[in-house]
């Protein structure tokens, strides 16, 4: 085991990264989920038939719950829904070589009509950096895979008031020839920002002890409800605690 921190040579492409830089995923290209929804728990409750299971009642939240995309979430719930989806990309969030995960907004069409734009979260592992052992970021795919979704799966009750709805995991045929899992998650770009520029921008109404200690309360609140049900590695950076405008 090395026990030195790797190097540059981890993100030198491999055969496998050559062939996905060649073919890249592009903005405006087509994605078509390749199968049916992989765990159904991962997807959002919201408006789902029956009642919440007893886990999910008894949690509770103090936030308001936010309006939900009902055409995706019922796409994900019936047998060929999946055939009904198509999404286009639109920008690339977090994308290229050496990235765990591929992250795009998307146009997303059910049955050929708009039903408005997601997050696309792609764990294409041929983008990844090369192992290492001193990384333990470093997992193979399926297990980082199954660890996501079951974190999603966790946040089930506060999909929609404390995290972005999900709305299924599926495979993707990336355009170098992979089949790759993907997540569907709610876009909140457009009505939410990080709590650093929250901050920035409402600096003279934060001018007291008191209303700043009230905004920073109600985000480590909102941690804690996440490791009440069991999802950990949560990291408090000021970019992953967005605030609603």
């Amino acid at each position: 085991m090395s026990l030195l921190p790797p190097g540059p040579e981890i993100l030198v492409p491999n055969e496998r990264a050559l062939a996905a830089l060649a073919n890249p995923l592009r903005e405006g290209g087509p994605l078509h989920p390749a199968g049916p929804p992989l765990r159904l728990e991962v997807v959002s409750p919201t408006g789902a038939p029956s009642a919440r299971i007893a886990s999910e009642k008894a949690f509770e939240s103090p936030n308001a719950l936010r309006p939900s995309c009902r055409d995706l979430l019922d796409a994900a719930r019936t047998a060929h829904g999946w055939r009904s989806i198509q999404f286009r990309l639109v920008e690339g969030l977090h994308v290229g070589h050496g990235k765990y995960a591929q992250v795009w907004t998307a146009e997303t069409q059910v049955g050929g009509r708009a039903v408005g734009r997601v997050v696309l979260k792609l764990f294409a592992d041929a983008q990844w950096p090369l192992p290492h052992d001193y990384r333990d970021t470093w997992r193979p795919v399926g297990r980082r895979v199954s660890s996501e979704l079951q974190a999603y799966a966790a946040r089930r009750p506060t999909q929609g008031r404390d995290v972005a709805y999900c709305y299924g995991a599926y495979s993707f045929e990336m355009p170098w020839g992979d089949v790759v899992t993907g997540v569907v998650l709610e876009d909140l770009s457009r009505t939410a920002e990080s709590i650093a520029d929250f901050c920035k921008r409402e600096k003279r109404n934060l001018s007291s002890v008191e209303d700043a200690y009230n905004v920073l309360s109600s985000s480590f609140r909102h941690l804690h409800r996440l490791h009440s049900l069991d999802v950990g590695h949560v990291q408090p950076r000021l970019d992953n605690i967005l605030v609603l405008r």
